[in-house]
C-alpha cells in the first residue's frame, strides 16, 4: 500500500456518542497540517448514534474514513484500522479519550529523528478526571526523550495505548491479538518493542486517558470477568518472548506491573470460585509468578518495598537464610534477594492512664515473611519474651493482607513507682540486632521536638534511641512545672490558638462525660445518655450534637437541653481536653474530637479521657485494617456477645480488659411488640465499586456503572418477576426495599409494578417488620435481638467475594448467621413463602442460633453504667476527700 500520509489516527468506536465529539475535536486542533494526518473510524457495531458523527466528519474532510463491522471487538477494529492505514506512522486514539495540540507533530518529528532503530515510540499518558487533567502514575516514565534499550531499562512499561507504531510492510504486519480480551494493549506494544529491543520516548505530546469507571479497565477490573483472561494474557506474553529460560525482563516487568496494581486494588485473586477451580486458577498463577525473577520484582519502582517481600514470598522457589553478628541474609537459587543490619520497631501506643502504662507495637521488617524474629523486653534489667502475634498493619497500604508484621502488646501498672526503665531487645537465633523506632499517632512524644521527652501522670518519659530504652522517672511539682513551662513555650511557636486552649485544661480533672454520635443521627451515645443523666453520682455529662436536622426539643428535656453542647464549638472544646470519658457510636477521630489529628499533637501529655466506643452496629465484617486496637485510640469496646468478644481478641488484638460485653444501648428501647401487617423489608448495603466519593467526604452512584451491575439487575430482576408479585398477594404481603443512604438516588431506577411493593425512604423502625432481609447489613443483629426470621440475599455474590466492596469476607459466616442465604428469584420467592407459611416464625436452628448469641437480655443501659462508674471511683473518692480537707 501507498503510504500517502505522515500519520494514520486510528478511532475505534463503539456507542460512544457521549464522547466522540471531543475526541475528535482534539485531532483537528493539532498543530501539525491536517492534509498529511489520516483519520480512520472503525465502528464496532454501535447501537447509538456513533455512526452518525461519524458520517458527519467523512462528509466534511477527505481524509477521514469510516469502516464499519459486526460487534467483534476492539482487537478486531483496530486491526482493521492497521490494514487500511496509508500514512507512515499510526496512532491509536480510543473514542472517549484526547490528544494534546502538538502531539502528532512532535511524534513525526521524532520518528525522522531515529529513523529505522525503534518501531515504537510511547508518549506522556495523563488521566482525565471530571474536568482536570492529572499526572498518570506512569507519566514520570516519559519525562526525557530519547531511545531505550528494554534489556537496560526494564521497567518503561508501556502497557498503554499511548503509542505511535510504524507502519510496517504487510509482511511483517504486527496485528492485535483477538483471542485476548484483556490487555490486548500490552501485548501488541510488547510485540513492537521485541522487534528491536527498543522502545523511543518523547516527552511532547499528550494522550488523555479519560478516567471513568465504565471503561474497559474497569469493565474488567473484577476476578469475575477478568480472572482467567489475566492469565491468558500472562502465559502468552510469557512465553511468546522468552530469552533462554525466562522470558526478557521487559516481559517480567510488564507482566509485574500488571500484578502490582491489580493485587494494591484488591482485584487480583478470584476468591468467588469453588476450591477446586481456585486451585488450578492458583497453580496457573504460581506458574506465572515464579518466572519473574527475584532481581526484578525487587527493582520495580512502581511496586511498594513491602509488596516486594509479598511478591517474593508467593514464589514456590526454596530460599535459604544465613546470618551473622551483622545481619540476616535471605538467598534464593544463590543469589542474596535480602539483607537487613537494623530493625525497625513502630510503637503504636506509648503513654499514662488511669496508672496504666501501656506499650504497643510491632516489628516492621520484611525478614518476617521468611523468618519468625523475636523481641525482649527488660524491665529494669529483667528480660520478658513478648508474645508476638499477627500485626493488623500487614495490610499494608490496602485492604488485602499483604505482610506478616508481628506485633506485640504489654501493660503494666506504675502506682507507686518512682522510676522505671524499658529496653527493647530484638534478636534471631543466637544474635541480637540493633533497632530505629518509629512514634505513629497514640504516643505520647509529640513530632515538632526532635528529643523524645515527654511528662504525663506526674512521670518524665525519655526515649533513648542508642540504647533502644524508655526512661520513666517521677518529677517533683517544681520540675513538673519548669518542664510544663518550657513545652508550652513551643507550642506557642508552632500554634498559638492551641497554647492558649492547653491553659483550659485542668491538672486535677474531675469526672466529665461526654457522649457523641454523628452528624444528624442520634444513636447508642444518645440513649445512654439519657439514662445516665438521670443518675446522682456527682458525675457531669454532656451530649454533643452535630448537624442542623435533629430536633433537640424533641430529643430532650428542658433540664437535659442544659447539658446539650454543639459540636466543635469552644464549649466542646474546653469539655473535651477535660473530659475523663468520651462514650461515642463511630471511632474516627473526626466524630468525636473538635481538633484535627494534626492538632491534637499539641495535647497528648494532657488528654486522659478514655475512650469508650459503642458501636452503631455489631462488628461483623472483616475489617481489621478499619477496627483493630493497633489502628485505633479505642479503650473500651462494647459488645452484645461472646462471638463479639472472641472476634476482637482473636482477629482484632484486643486484650480482654478492652472489651465491655453490656450489650449495645439502643437494644433497650427496642420493643418487641407483634406488628399489624405482614410487613418485609429487605436493606441491602452499599458497594464502593458502584459509587465516586465526592467533596467533603461524600458519596454518590455512578448511575451507568450501577445500572449494569449484577447487584440492580437481580434486585430488579426480583422486583418484576411474577411469581414474586404473586406470592406476595396470596400472602398479604406488604414488601419494602431500603436502600443504603449513599445509594438513596437510585431509588427511583427499580421499575416497581404492584402496588405491594415500595420503596421506602424514610426513617425504619426494625420491630415493625415481621421479616428482615438484607445482604450483611449489620442490623441482622437487631433483627436477632427481637427473634425475628431473616433472609440472606447477596444479588451480587461473585463480585462481593472477589473484591467489589471495602470488605469480601465476614467475621460472622453468613452460613453460620440466623436464616437461609438464598440464590437468585425463585429460591427467593420458595424460602419467602416458607416463611410466611410458618406463621413468619424463624425456622427452629435460627431461633436456637438467635436465643444463645446474645447475653442476658435488657438493662443494656445500667450494666455499661455500672462498668463505665466504676473507673471514675478513685477520682470521686480523690474529689471527696479533697472537699472534705478544704471544709
Amino acid at each position: 500500500m501507498e503510504l500517502t500520509y505522515d500519520m494514520s489516527i486510528i478511532i475505534p468506536v463503539y456507542n460512544a456518542e457521549r464522547y466522540l465529539r471531543k475526541t475528535v475535536e482534539s485531532v483537528l486542533q493539532q498543530t501539525y497540517s491536517l492534509d498529511k494526518i489520516e483519520v480512520i473510524f472503525v465502528d464496532d457495531g454501535s447501537a447509538d448514534n456513533s455512526i452518525s458523527i461519524c458520517e458527519e466528519y467523512t462528509s466534511q474532510f477527505d481524509n477521514m474514513k469510516l469502516i464499519t463491522q459486526q460487534n467483534n471487538g476492539v482487537s478486531a477494529a483496530r486491526n482493521k484500522g492497521l490494514e487500511s492505514a496509508a500514512g507512515q506512522y499510526i496512532m491509536f486514539l480510543d473514542s472517549d479519550d484526547l490528544i494534546g495540540k502538538n502531539t502528532v507533530e512532535e511524534l513525526v518529528s521524532f520518528f525522522h529523528e531515529v529513523g529505522n532503530e525503534t518501531d515504537i515510540v510511547g508518549y506522556p499518558l495523563y488521566s482525565l478526571i471530571g474536568n482536570k487533567v492529572h499526572e498518570h502514575a506512569r507519566t514520570k516514565n516519559y519525562k526525557k526523550t530519547g531511545l531505550y534499550d528494554v534489556s537496560i531499562h526494564t521497567n518503561i512499561n508501556q502497557t498503554t495505548i499511548n503509542v505511535c507504531v510504524r507502519n510496517l510492510p504487510e509482511s511483517e504486519r504486527i496485528l492485535f491479538d483477538t483471542s485476548l480480551h484483556y490487555a490486548e494493549d500490552a501485548a501488541f506494544n510488547t510485540s513492537y518493542i521485541m522487534r528491536t529491543g527498543k522502545m523511543g520516548i518523547c516527552s511532547k505530546g499528550r494522550y488523555i486517558y479519560r478516567t471513568h469507571k465504565n471503561s474497559a479497565v474497569w469493565k474488567y477490573r473484577s476476578p469475575v470477568q477478568a480472572a482467567s483472561m489475566l492469565l491468558d494474557y500472562f502465559e502468552k506474553v510469557i512465553f511468546r518472548h522468552r530469552r533462554g529460560e525466562k522470558a526478557h525482563p521487559y516481559v517480567q516487568s510488564n507482566v509485574l506491573y500488571e500484578l502490582n496494581w491489580r493485587y494494591k486494588s484488591r482485584s487480583l485473586f478470584p476468591f468467588h470460585l469453588e476450591k477446586k477451580e481456585y486451585r488450578k486458577w492458583y497453580d496457573r498463577f504460581l506458574n506465572i509468578i515464579n518466572e519473574i525473577e527475584d532481581e526484578v520484582i525487587l527493582k520495580h519502582p512502581h511496586v511498594d518495598t513491602f509488596h516486594k517481600g509479598a511478591f517474593l514470598k508467593m514464589k514456590t522457589e526454596p530460599i535459604n537464610v544465613n546470618q551473622d553478628s551483622l545481619g540476616i541474609y535471605i538467598y534464593r537459587n544463590n543469589q542474596m534477594i535480602l539483607k537487613q543490619y537494623k530493625f525497625e520497631l513502630v510503637i503504636t501506643q506509648f503513654n499514662i492512664k488511669s496508672n496504666m502504662l501501656r506499650i504497643n507495637g510491632f516489628i516492621k521488617s520484611l525478614m518476617s515473611e521468611f523468618i519468625d524474629l523475636e523481641l525482649f523486653m527488660f524491665v529494669d534489667g529483667l528480660p520478658i519474651k513478648l508474645e508476638l502475634v499477627e500485626s493488623s498493619h500487614g495490610y499494608y497500604k490496602v485492604r488485602t493482607k499483604t505482610n506478616h508484621f508481628k506485633a506485640f502488646s504489654w501493660y503494666k501498672n506504675i502506682n507507686g513507682l518512682t522510676n522505671l526503665n524499658v529496653k527493647f531487645e530484638l534478636r534471631y537465633n543466637q544474635y541480637t540486632y540493633p533497632l530505629s523506632f518509629f512514634f505513629m499517632n497514640d504516643v505520647i512524644f509529640n513530632k515538632f521536638e526532635k528529643n523524645k521527652t515527654a511528662v504525663q501522670n506526674n512521670m518524665l518519659i525519655k526515649h533513648l534511641p542508642n540504647q533502644a530504652m524508655f526512661t520513666l522517672e517521677k518529677l517533683p511539682d517544681t520540675e513538673q512545672r519548669k518542664f510544663l513551662k518550657d513545652y508550652n513555650k513551643a507550642v506557642f511557636r508552632k500554634d498559638k490558638k492551641i497554647f492558649l486552649a492547653r491553659h483550659l485544661v485542668k491538672k486535677k480533672k474531675s469526672p466529665l462525660w461526654l457522649y457523641n454520635d454523628r452528624v444528624n443521627l442520634i444513636d447508642n451515645s444518645y440513649y445512654q445518655f439519657k439514662h445516665d443523666f438521670a443518675k446522682d453520682d456527682s458525675v457531669r455529662r454532656y451530649y454533643i450534637y452535630d448537624g442542623e436536622q435533629l430536633n433537640l426539643d424533641d430529643l430532650f428535656t428542658a433540664e437535659e437541653k442544659k447539658f446539650v453542647v454543639k459540636f466543635g464549638s469552644r464549649k466542646h472544646k474546653y469539655l473535651f481536653v477535660n473530659a475523663t470519658k468520651i462514650l461515642t457510636s463511630f471511632r474516627d477521630l473526626n466524630e468525636y474530637s473538635p481538633f484535627a489529628e494534626k492538632r491534637m499533637e499539641y495535647f497528648k501529655d494532657l488528654l486522659t479521657y478514655e475512650l469508650v466506643y459503642l458501636q452503631h452496629g455489631i462488628l461483623h465484617a472483616h475489617t481489621p485494617w478499619i477496627y483493630s486496637k493497633e489502628k485505633n485510640r479505642i479503650d473500651k469496646f462494647v459488645v452484645s456477645s461472646k462471638f463479639e468478644r472472641n472476634n476482637l481478641i482473636n482477629n482484632y488484638n484486643y486484650a480482654p480488659e478492652n472489651i465491655l460485653e453490656t450489650g449495645m444501648p439502643r437494644f433497650d428501647i427496642m420493643k418487641n411488640t407483634e406488628p399489624d401487617e405482614n410487613r418485609v423489608i429487605f436493606a441491602p448495603s452499599w458497594r464502593i465499586s458502584l459509587a465516586e466519593e465526592k467533596k467533603g467526604n461524600k458519596w454518590a452512584i455512578n448511575r451507568e456503572l450501577f445500572i449494569k451491575s449484577a447487584y440492580f439487575n437481580k434486585i430488579s430482576d426480583l422486583l418484576s418477576s411474577d411469581k414474586f408479585i404473586r406470592t406476595l398477594e396470596q400472602q398479604n404481603i406488604i414488601f419494602e426495599l431500603k436502600m443504603h443512604p449513599i445509594f438513596k438516588e437510585a431509588e427511583n431506577l427499580f421499575d416497581v409494578k404492584s402496588e405491594r411493593i415500595r420503596i421506602k425512604n424514610d426513617s425504619v423502625k426494625l420491630e415493625d417488620y415481621k421479616l428482615f432481609i438484607t445482604d450483611f447489613s449489620s442490623y441482622l443483629f437487631d433483627f436477632a435481638y427481637l427473634n425475628r426470621p431473616m433472609m440472606f440475599f447477596i444479588p451480587d455474590y461473585e463480585e462481593f467475594l472477589s473484591g467489589n466492596h471495602i470488605y469480601n469476607k465476614l467475621d460472622l459466616d453468613v452460613e453460620e448467621s440466623f436464616g437461609k442465604m438464598v440464590n437468585g428469584t425463585e429460591e427467593f420467592v420458595n424460602e419467602l413463602t416458607k416463611i410466611a407459611a410458618r406463621g413468619f416464625e424463624p425456622d427452629d436452628q435460627f431461633k436456637i442460633r438467635m436465643n444463645s448469641f446474645f447475653g442476658e437480655k435488657g438493662r443494656h443501659c445500667e450494666k455499661l453504667y455500672n462498668e463505665l462508674i466504676k473507673g471514675e471511683v478513685p477520682l470521686l473518692k480523690e474529689n471527696l476527700k479533697e472537699l472534705q480537707t478544704s471544709k
